[in-house]
């Protein structure tokens, strides 16, 4: 009789809302969706068609009345099977079912958990965040605040504003706190003739992300924003984690934690430190070890509620061939040997998460996105256009090769590079105009054949530097540059990653761009003149320092200075040094306390050797990449900015130049990482940071030439 009584007090409820404006919805039970997972064949190509991003936005963002707010707020926040009040516009919102979709998609192919772990779906069920973008720009086609994207909208030049909001505006939605976008970190790209990226600037009042572009090259553009991470600053210690070097006592365990899981992982270095991240994020895990108790796995985690711990259950693979193909090519494979085991650290509040589909320890093999758009905020890629200025300017052609008034911009200083979180963007990257662009050759830019350098090409592709026409340097093909799989079940993972706009555009024909300040400009110089250069402020030797980074960025400086002639080492000789601190380890292990005491005491430089800089000791400190996946736990576009900024602080103080390659990076860390890991940005940024290293070593020991 009360099951009776409570069902038709549940209609009523239902039918007294819907007349309202307001109804009730369940969530698909994720315990339920945890369930065993079902073998399937299917490949990616069936999966269901997401709804396009087309459908018009609301001309202002819906939000939930107070009376629909107080009934969120009853709801209890862990409950992933209670029902959330939302306004019915927003229930029909493009965005919300964009992400019913997704969940569809998961649950057809028996991972339906797994929804809830990725990306949008973990924005979603954790926050009540259904993220869409609309443009604000000087001028639209019909005169709204709103872009429609349907056919692209007419932006002016000068400031134009990507805003990024929460279309269930509360943000909190019962299941969390009130929404904090602070925490929510999003790469944004304007992608066109001129190519703008970089982070979204979270609001400090409402559910809101803005980023600012200008552009001065008129045609289409699109707008593409993915999701990074949730509180990618979150402070973490390692020693928390309390591991005991010895084999886990699995029998004493089966009381207490009866539910266990183990996971494949996918680049499992220092097994501890990622395993007990592992637990650290999955709610409800209580204990760790390491190496796996179940073959060919890496990790085990141990749970006392049965629920937590199917909500965390392994996808296992798309499919038993495929499943059993991994492992097989995986067996074998040791990434390290620690046997060790502990508990998860202690604040679970200020634990991070990583939102995108790229490369992740405990995410990429065991939780996959299915297409690799999990991450995308709605509304992407969203069309705009610029158009040309009603009576074109005098023109010159300039050395960058596109047609502009006169360039009168000052030569880039040291202050140029600095690191900014405010939202003012130093400068973009443009494509250079010459009159062959679709085989990057031009009679006076670049007459030269496109071609590999293959004595360069060590670890990855590199095309040819031609001494006398420095431009030449910044073509690129985006279908050969990242191919290469080298790490231990990279290919498993590679076919996940996201092909961009602008990756698909570099299947047909190359990328001739290279990185343009708008207040200032660097100096492209020929070899002719880094010889001068050299002679000049005897130079004896220029060197890289760090880690991989480090190596990859020698590999582009040694291309450029093929055939350049040091002088010998003497007593009024100079040296030349650029690195990268260790970039990104230091952001992998160590803490932004424990980082600034290495930079106070040396240990940051190998015993302290070069830390100052002198007349005789030149030092440049390349700043972290912007990542755009979390390859080791902790790397993340926020902490490698952070650690940045720690350095960029000390080393001033120790006259080093700074050269800012975050800005660089950010346009290009999905598209030309080397395997598509989201970190090791090779071609053009690696290329732009060896043109500001030798302009900021040379340009005022150099004549301009005419064509300067």
């Amino acid at each position: 009789a009360a099951l009776i009584l409570g069902a038709a007090s549940l209609i009523v409820f239902i039918v007294q809302r819907k007349e309202f404006g307001y109804y009730l919805r369940v969530p698909t039970s994720l315990s339920s969706a945890a369930t065993t997972v079902t073998a399937t064949n299917s490949s990616l190509a069936s999966a269901p068609t997401w709804p396009s991003s087309s459908a018009s936005v609301p001309s202002s963002p819906p939000t939930i009345t107070a009376a629909a707010a107080g009934e969120v707020d009853d709801l209890d926040p862990a409950g992933a099977e209670d029902g959330v009040m939302i306004k019915e516009e927003e229930e029909d919102h493009p965005a919300l079912a964009q992400l019913r979709s997704i969940e569809a998609a998961y649950a057809e192919r028996g991972m339906g958990n797994v929804f809830a772990l990725r990306g949008k779906g973990w924005l979603y069920r954790n926050h009540n965040l259904a993220l869409t973008l609309i443009v604000r720009g000087d001028a639209t086609t019909d005169g709204s605040r709103d872009v429609d994207d349907d056919a692209p909208a007419t932006v002016a030049r000068g400031s134009n504003v990507i805003e990024i909001y929460n279309v269930l505006e509360d943000g909190g939605g019962g299941r969390s706190p009130a929404c904090d976008p602070s925490r929510v970190t999003i790469w944004v790209r304007v992608l066109g003739e001129e190519i703008v990226a970089g982070l979204a600037t979270p609001s400090s009042r409402r559910c809101r992300w803005t980023f600012e572009f200008d552009l001065d090259e008129p045609g289409e553009y699109a707008i593409e924003a993915k999701l990074l991470s949730y509180h990618g600053l979150a402070p973490f210690d390692n020693a928390e984690c309390r591991p005991r070097s010895a084999a886990a006592p699995v029998e004493e365990w089966a009381a207490e934690f009866p539910h266990n899981l183990s996971i494949d992982g996918f680049k499992f270095y220092d097994s501890a430190l990622t395993c007990c991240e592992a637990c650290t994020r999955f709610e409800g895990c209580r204990r760790w070890s390491v190496p796996s108790a179940r073959p060919h796995h890496s990790c085990d985690l141990y749970f006392a509620d049965e629920a937590l711990a199917s909500r965390h259950r392994p996808a296992e693979g798309y499919g038993p061939q495929r499943r059993e193909r991994r492992r097989r090519d995986l067996r074998g494979i040791v990434v390290d040997e620690q046997v060790a085991w502990g508990t998860p650290r202690l604040d679970r509040n200020g634990t991070s998460y990583y939102l995108g589909c790229g490369w992740q320890p405990f995410l990429s093999l065991d939780y996959p996105c299915l297409t690799a758009r999990e991450d995308m905020v709605h509304g992407t890629p969203r069309k705009i256009r610029l158009p040309p200025p009603p009576v074109p300017p005098a023109t010159t052609e300039s050395p960058r090769g596109n047609s502009t008034t006169e360039d009168s911009r000052p030569l880039c200083g040291a202050d140029d590079e600095e690191l900014r979180r405010d939202g003012h963007r130093y400068g973009r990257w443009v494509r250079i105009a010459g009159r062959n662009r679709e085989n990057g050759t031009d009679p006076v830019l670049c007459p030269e054949k496109f071609e590999v350098d293959r004595e360069s090409s060590k670890g990855h592709l590199i095309h040819r530097h031609y001494g006398s026409h420095p431009l030449c340097w910044h073509r690129d093909t985006l279908a050969r540059m990242t191919a290469t799989c080298v790490e231990p079940g990279c290919r498993f993972v590679v076919h996940d990653m996201w092909r961009s706009l602008l990756y698909e555009e570099g299947q047909a024909r190359m990328l001739w761009a290279r990185w343009e300040p708008h207040a200032c400009r660097y100096r492209e110089l020929t070899e002719r003149q880094v010889q001068r250069c050299v002679s000049g402020r005897k130079i004896e030797s220029i060197d890289t320092k760090g880690a991989s980074i480090a190596a990859m960025l020698g590999e582009y400086l040694a291309q450029r200075l093929k055939g350049i002639r040091f002088v010998p080492p003497g007593n009024d000789t100079v040296r030349v040094q650029l690195t990268t601190l260790g970039m990104p380890h230091v952001a992998w292990h160590k803490t932004f306390e424990e980082f600034r005491t290495s930079l106070e005491d040396g240990e940051a430089f190998k015993g302290g050797e070069f830390v100052r800089g002198t007349e005789r000791e030149v030092k440049f400190f390349v700043s972290g990449f912007l990542a755009s996946s979390e390859r080791e736990v902790h790397v993340t576009a926020e902490r490698m900015l952070a650690l940045s900024e720690i350095a960029e602080e000390d080393l001033k103080r120790k006259n080093n130049t700074i050269l800012n390659a975050f800005d660089l990076t950010a346009a290009f860390t999905y598209d030309t990482a080397w395997q598509f890991d989201g970190l090791h940005v090779t071609g053009s940024p690696a290329k732009m940071v060896v043109v500001k290293l030798l302009h900021h070593l040379c340009a005022s020991h150099v004549p301009l030439e005419p064509y300067e």
